[in-house]
């Protein structure tokens, strides 16, 4: 019996001699774990149900709250939204699309002939500036069979570019978009989705359909946290998986440029969240504005500590964030509660609380 005696007193001398050589690391390490314990416990006691962080290509916090299972595949929500950027930019790197600023009658010719939506591009469906009618109640009625075509009759507010107008009906015109371009190819929205996206990161994922099939872009997705942070690496890595390229980073920079009609929102992600866009988020009130009222989507006065993160967001305050400068992408998942905000999470996870 004396071998295995030796080889654990040879473990233990070597763990004893890593913790001494490397006090940096192991402080470094007992700080971040802390970090992520109080954003967690921020979480926690406003109604969550996850806190997932991965530094790099590995998980280093994972935790589930309020009786979660982790298995359970979560509501992303709004959160959904993010896909459609990857979608678009796998589209334009694969020739279905022409660029961002592509008219979409081009492809959607019931447009063509319309003064405000034949003016509707790519770009504009995607930063939520199209013009069209944001109507929940339109795209979401028990009797619409067909969201896409749905949107595509949608009223016009306004001219393209003038206005950002949270809503669905942008996103569910842009899954027809696609859907007829996919087509001569036989695959459906959803087989691309998995085909040039999912499979590739080894990702698991749904999205609910309507009675057409139409997969729900704007809020129709389900995933485990391990799974959703898999697209979260991809965007912060550039497009690159493992070293290998699978979107250009140039079309996924594209998806966190600030709009014109919003700089707090990119293609389908929202930017730098400061405390006041904390505040409006928290609230809803994209989802509240009156046509008139006053946008709340501004730019803070002074220094903004979140410059340069940027994040998928979803009701009930799912959120991705990716943090370039820290090399994390973070998943929260939650079941609402007034007292959540952006802001008051960021500054425990970063330390500055």
């Amino acid at each position: 019996m004396p071998v295995p005696s030796i080889r654990i007193s040879l473990l233990s001398l070597a763990l004893l001699t890593s913790a001494t050589l490397h006090p940096a690391a192991a402080d470094a390490q007992s700080s971040g774990e802390a970090r992520y314990r109080a954003a967690a416990e921020y979480s926690r006691r406003n109604r969550g149900d996850a806190v997932l962080v991965m530094r790099g290509d590995r998980i280093v916090f994972e935790e589930y709250q309020n009786g979660y299972d982790r298995a359970e595949p979560h509501l992303l929500a709004s959160g959904t939204k993010s896909f459609s950027c990857a979608l678009a930019a796998a589209a334009i790197e694969d020739g279905m699309i022409g660029g961002w600023d592509e008219p979409a009658a081009r492809t959607l010719r019931e447009w063509a002939r319309d003064p405000r939506k034949s003016r509707i591009t790519v770009r504009h469906l995607l930063d939520l500036s199209s013009g069209l009618d944001p109507s929940f109640r339109q795209m979401q009625g028990p009797r619409v069979r067909d969201r896409n075509l749905a949107a595509l009759d949608a009223a016009t507010l306004g001219d393209p570019g003038e206005r950002f107008r949270y809503g669905p009906s942008h996103y569910y015109a842009f899954g027809e978009l696609l859907r007829r371009r996919l087509e001569p190819r036989r695959e459906t929205v959803m087989q691309y989705l998995e085909r040039r996206v999912f499979r590739p990161i080894g990702m698991t994922a749904t999205i609910r359909a309507d009675a057409a099939g139409n997969p729900n872009l704007p809020g129709g997705g389900f995933a485990t946290a391990r799974e959703w942070v898999k697209f979260g690496r991809l965007l912060r890595d550039g497009g690159r998986w493992n070293g290998r390229r699978l979107l250009r980073a140039d079309l996924l920079r594209e998806c966190i440029r600030p709009s014109a009609a919003n700089p707090s929102y990119g293609l389908t992600l929202w930017l730098d969240p400061s405390p006041e866009m904390s505040a409006a988020l928290a609230a809803d009130r994209p989802l509240r504005q009156r046509e008139g009222a006053p946008s709340p989507w501004t730019r803070p006065g002074g220094p903004n500590p979140n410059e340069g993160i940027y994040m998928a967001a979803g009701a009930l305050h799912q959120r991705l964030y990716v943090i370039p400068r820290e090399d994390l992408v973070v998943v929260r998942f939650g079941r609402g509660g007034r007292g959540w905000s952006d802001a008051e999470f960021l500054d425990r996870l970063l330390g500055r609380k």
